[in-house]
This record gives C-alpha cells, structure tokens and sequence, in this order.
C-alpha cells in the first residue's frame, strides 16, 4: 500500500515568544492565505489545487517576524550561545567534509596494506576513526623515505587532532555564550566516570578556520595517497605538502588543545 505524505510537525519549543503561534494559527498558516497577503496563488500543473503562501506574521508594534523553517533555532543559536550564520557555516562545512578524508583514509590504508576488498568485508570496516588513523601511521612507516615518513607522522597527528575537535562538535554539549561556549565531550559534572577523556572545542571564526584548513589540507594530500599515479613514498606532490602539514599540525595542536594552554602560566 502507497503511504501518503508525512503530516507538517511544527516545533513550538525553540521559538523565542514572538514567534511562537497556536496549533490552530499553524494550521491556518499551512493551508490558507491570509487576508493581508496581496501574494498570487500559485496554481500546481495538475490544476486540481493551490499552493497558498501565508503571510509573514506580524508582531506587537507591527514589526514582522521572520517565520522561515529553522529560523528559531538558528535565532537561539546566535543569542544564547554566541554562533552567528558565519560560524554555523564553518562548522557545517567541517562535519560535511570530514566524511570525505575518512573514506579517502579508508582507502589509503587498503593500498598501503595492499588490500583488496573486491566481494568481501574489508579488515577497515569495523574501525573506529583512531583506529584508522593508527594503522595508516603503521603501514605508512613501512615505506622507505624520510620525507615520506615525516609526513605519514604530520598526516597523523593532524588528523588526530581534528578527529578529536570533530567528535567533540558532533557528540558534544553545547555550552551558552555566558559561560564561554563552545563544546563539551565527556564532562563530569556528575562525578561519574569516563572511558574517554574529556575535551573542550573552543568555537569561533579564526578557530574554526584554522581547523578548516588543516582539513582542506588532510584531504588534498590522502587523496594522493589513496589515488595517486605514483606511489606514495615518492609522490612530489606529497611530499611538497610537509610545510603546510607541519603549519596544520601547530594549529590544530593549538586549537585541540587550547583549555590546557589558557590555563597554563607560559601560554
């Protein structure tokens, strides 16, 4: 049996009060204009219905409120904890692009380990991220070249980093701008105790960028090492990148560990 579409949900509870709006004016808002709308129907190709488009809601003192999906969380986002569009734009595109290293990390260590995973489940997939990260240092010392292993060890240790910061963004509390904000993985407010260590990630536009960049670079140079024509000890194109990985690994040191330099005397 063909299911139909999914009811509308709105989310009431992150609007802050100006935006918030009863069941009813929801509903009326989804399915008809109001009076004060001059916007044009627009008629669907089946002809058998309109799409109507409600009008901005209006406010006390007859300032329009911004109705946009997404827009009072985004709102509360700036607000309360100090992340305005900018920084939301960085971080969203430091989750996006983090999958696309750890795929090229994934076959990076096949071709270092000379593995085939044609028909079958490869030894990587039940890897977690470190562990990945782990065995490409390990295969990666194998290789003759003290170039090339300089930058097996800076490939690492700036992946590492930003592994660390990543996880802490996706799976960590988000403080409020009153307290500093930022995130937070595994604290213990509670006394309770932890498998992993804690770790702070520190959250701005500079910060963010630097991580950005270490990123962009991760990728650039594992791409090689995944794909490239040559092998990978004697790639020019790799090994031309150590100056940039050596910078990237300063900074994301830096960021990953920032709480520690902040409450260091010598920082």
């Amino acid at each position: 049996m063909i299911r139909g579409p999914e009811p509308t949900v709105f989310s009431l509870m992150l609007l802050p009060t100006a935006e918030r709006f009863s069941p009813m004016e929801l509903m009326r808002l989804s399915t008809r204009r109001s009076a004060a709308d001059k916007t044009p129907d627009v008629e669907n190709h089946a002809g058998r219905e309109r799409a109507l488009i409600p009008c901005p809601k209006t406010a006390a003192g007859g300032a329009r409120v911004d109705t946009k999906p997404g827009r009072g969380l985004l709102t509360m986002l700036k607000q309360q904890y100090g992340m305005p569009l900018a920084t939301l734009q960085q971080v969203g595109a430091l989750i996006v692009m983090w999958g696309t290293f750890e795929c090229d990390l994934e076959k990076a260590v096949w071709r270092l380990s000379g593995e085939e995973p044609y028909g079958k489940v490869p030894t990587t997939d039940n890897m977690q991220i470190s562990q990945r990260i782990a065995r490409f240092r390990h295969l990666g010392d194998n290789l003759e070249g003290i170039e090339w292993r300089e930058t097996v060890e800076l490939l690492s240790d700036v992946a590492e980093n930003l592994a660390a910061y990543r996880n802490a963004i996706v799976h960590g509390r988000l403080l409020p701008a009153s307290v500093g904000g930022g995130m937070v993985l595994n604290a213990t407010w509670y006394g309770e105790l932890r498998k992993r260590p804690g770790m702070d990630a520190h959250i701005d536009e500079p910060l963010v960028g630097m991580m950005l960049d270490a990123l962009h670079e991760l990728i650039i140079v594992m791409a090689q090492v995944a794909d490239g024509d040559s092998a990978p000890n004697t790639n020019s194109r790799i090994l031309a990148r150590r100056h940039n990985l050596r910078r990237a690994k300063s900074n994301t040191s830096e960021v990953r560990y920032l709480t520690a330099l902040m409450n260091s005397e010598t920082y």
